[in-house]
C-alpha cells in the first residue's frame, strides 16, 4: 500500500495509532486520531491496523484525492472488475463519484454531496446507506465521512461497510409486516399494545387498521395513543369497558368484550376485542395487547336476522293458538264424541300442533336472550331445594322414557343468586336430553356440589353413545342436536342448549360437558356461590 510521496512524509510524522476498541479493532465510529501511542510510528504498523478493518477504508485530502486504502477497498475493487494492483497514486475519490453520477448514478450524486459538506465543515460527519448490487448478488454498503483529528493537513476517512446482512433482514420484516397489516385489512382486524409499567406512560401502539376502523388519521390519532383510546368510544359503553378490562388486569385473565365506538364523522361501528396482559414475576402488569375486529357488518346482519325471526315467530304464534284452540276443543268432546278413527288424527295434530308452539316459543327466546331484550329477575335461591323439585317434576317425563333421577345433593341448603324461572329452563333442557340420549331402565344422574373456589356445580350424567369430540365445539350452537339412541325417535329444536348457555351466562356462570364416546355424558353448569 502506498501514498502518494509528497503526502507520506506528512502523514508518516503524525502517524501514532488509531483508537482501539476492547477487542483492538480500529474504531471508526468517531473522528480517527492519530499520535495515540507513540510505539506505533511507522506507515507499516498504521497499514497494518487498517488492513484488519472489514470496512473499506480510504483516506482522502481536501481536494479528494486518495491518500491511502486498506485491503478491504482493494479486494473489493478486484472483485468488481478493478486492477487488483493499483496503486490508487492520482486518484480522486470525488471525481470518481462525479463520473458515476453522469451515469444517472444519483447516489453517486448525494454521495459526493455529503463528502463536499463534510470537507468544506459544512457538516461534522455524514453516512449513507445505499445499494451496490452484483449480478450474483443484492448488497447493501454504509458510507461514513469523518474528518481525521490531528495536527496535520486536513484529511478525511471515507469508510465503506457491508451491510447487507442487515438490509436482507430488515427488507423482510418489511415484507411480514406489509403481509401483516395486508391480513388485517382483508379480516378487518385492528392490533394495539399498551405499556403498563410502573412510571411508564399508559401509550397505546396501534396498527393502521385500529386507526382506520376509529375513523381517524395517525396524525390525528395523539390523544388516542396516549391512553385517550376511551374519547372516540360509545358514551354508553365506557365505564362498562373500563370496569371489564381492569377486572381482567385485577383477575390475570384474559378479557373478551364487544362495544360501540363513534367515528369522526359520527357512524357507529361495533367492535370485538379480544387482550391480555403480561405480568413480571412479582405479579406487577407489563404490558396488554389485544386484537381488535369490526363486526358492525355482522351486527346488522345478525339485528335484520332476529327481526325477521321475530316477525315470522310472531305471525306463526298467532294462527298455531288458534288451531292448539281448536284441536283440544275437538278432542275433549266439547263438540261432540269424535269417533276413534279421528280421535287417532286429533292426537297427531295435537302432538305436532305442540312441538310447533315449542320451536316458536324456544325461536323467540333465543331471540331475546341474544340481543338482551329479556328481563332477569334475580333472588336467593337454595340450588339445592331447586335441583330436587325439577327432578321430582321431570320425574313423569323420566318415566315415559324409561329412565330414572337419581339425585345427589348434601344435605344443607347452598345459596345462589339466580332467576328461578330461567334456570328451571336450564334444567329441564339438561335432563330432558339426558332422558332422551339414556336406554330405558338407565339412571340419569343429577348432582349439585360446592367448590372450594366459591362455585358452585350442578351437573347431569347419563350413559348415552356421548358426544365425539369434532361435535363438541358446536353443540352449544342454535340448531345442535344431540345422538340418542336408536329406538328413540323423539328430537328436540336444537335451541335448548343455546338458550342454556345464554342464561347461565346470563347469571355470571359457564355452562360446559365431558363425554366419553360409548359409556356417556356429563352436562354441567357452574354459578357462583352466595351467602344465606
Amino acid at each position: 500500500m502506498k501514498i502518494n510521496s509528497s503526502r507520506r512524509t506528512a502523514v508518516r510524522a503524525n502517524t501514532k495509532a488509531l483508537d482501539l476498541n476492547a477487542t483492538g479493532t480500529a474504531q471508526l465510529n468517531g473522528s480517527v486520531h492519530f499520535g495515540a501511542f507513540k510505539n506505533f510510528e511507522s506507515e507499516q504498523t498504521f497499514s497494518a491496523i487498517l488492513d484488519t478493518l472489514e470496512q473499506q477504508v480510504t483516506v482522502i485530502d481536501a481536494h479528494g484525492n486518495i491518500l491511502w486504502v486498506n485491503k478491504a477497498w482493494k479486494s473489493f475493487s478486484a472483485e468488481n472488475g478493478g486492477n487488483p494492483d493499483q496503486t490508487w497514486d492520482n486518484v480522486n475519490y470525488l471525481e470518481t463519484c462525479r463520473a458515476s453520477a453522469s451515469r444517472t448514478d444519483t447516489d453517486a450524486v448525494y454521495a459526493e454531496a455529503g463528502i463536499r459538506n463534510v470537507v468544506n465543515g459544512a457538516l461534522p460527519s455524514f453516512n449513507f446507506e445505499y445499494p451496490c448490487h452484483s449480478q450474483r448478488e443484492q448488497r447493501w454498503f454504509m458510507m461514513s465521512v469523518k474528518p481525521l483529528a490531528w495536527d496535520g493537513p486536513g484529511y478525511f476517512v471515507i469508510s465503506h461497510l457491508n451491510i447487507t446482512e442487515r438490509k436482507l433482514a430488515e427488507l423482510e420484516q418489511e415484507n411480514i409486516n406489509d403481509l401483516y397489516e395486508e391480513s388485517q385489512k382483508i379480516g378487518k382486524v385492528g392490533s394495539w399494545r399498551l405499556d403498563l409499567r410502573e412510571g411508564a406512560e399508559r401509550t397505546r401502539y396501534w396498527s393502521k387498521e385500529m386507526y382506520k376502523m376509529h375513523g381517524v388519521t395517525p396524525g390525528a390519532a395523539k390523544k388516542i395513543k396516549e391512553a385517550h383510546f376511551y374519547d372516540v368510544m360509545y358514551p354508553g359503553d365506557r365505564l362498562r369497558v373500563m370496569n371489564a378490562y381492569e377486572r381482567s388486569i385485577i383477575e390475570k385473565r384474559p378479557c373478551e368484550i364487544e362495544y360501540r365506538v363513534v367515528t369522526s364523522d359520527g357512524c357507529v361501528k361495533y367492535l370485538r376485542e379480544h387482550c391480555d396482559t403480561k405480568f413480571d414475576g412479582a405479579g406487577q402488569p407489563l404490558s396488554s395487547a389485544g386484537t381488535v375486529q369490526d363486526i358492525t357488518t355482522r351486527r346488522q346482519a345478525e339485528k335484520d336476522k332476529s327481526d325477521f325471526v321475530s316477525f315470522v315467530s310472531h305471525e306463526l304464534r298467532t294462527p298455531l293458538t288458534s288451531i292448539r284452540g281448536s284441536i283440544s276443543l275437538a278432542k275433549s268432546g266439547s263438540v261432540g264424541e269424535a269417533p276413534s278413527e279421528l280421535q287417532s288424527l286429533l292426537d297427531i295434530a295435537h302432538r305436532n300442533t305442540e312441538r310447533l308452539m315449542k320451536l316458536v316459543d324456544e325461536i323467540l327466546d333465543a331471540d331475546r336472550l341474544s340481543s338482551g331484550k329479556f328481563e332477569m329477575h334475580i333472588e336467593k335461591m337454595d340450588i339445592v331445594l331447586f335441583v330436587r323439585e325439577h327432578a321430582q317434576a321431570e320425574k313423569g317425563y323420566g318415566d315415559e322414557l324409561g329412565v330414572t333421577f337419581k339425585v345427589k345433593d348434601p344435605d344443607h341448603p347452598i345459596w345462589v343468586d339466580g332467576d328461578k324461572n330461567r334456570l328451571a329452563q336450564v334444567m329441564a333442557n339438561l335432563m330432558s336430553n339426558a332422558a332422551k340420549c339414556s336406554n330405558r331402565g338407565s339412571i340419569v344422574e343429577v348432582s349439585v356440589e360446592q367448590s372450594s373456589a366459591g362455585k358452585v356445580r350442578v351437573s347431569v350424567s347419563d350413559n348415552g353413545p356421548g358426544i365425539s369430540e369434532h361435535r363438541r365445539a358446536a353443540i352449544f350452537e342454535k340448531f345442535a342436536q344431540l345422538e340418542s339412541p336408536s329406538q328413540k325417535k323423539e328430537t328436540g329444536t336444537g335451541l335448548g342448549l343455546a338458550i342454556a348457555k345464554l342464561i347461565v351466562e346470563e347469571h355470571g356462570g359457564t355452562i360446559d360437558l365431558t363425554s366419553e364416546v360409548g359409556k356417556g355424558t356429563t352436562f354441567y353448569f357452574e354459578l357462583d356461590n352466595s351467602v344465606g
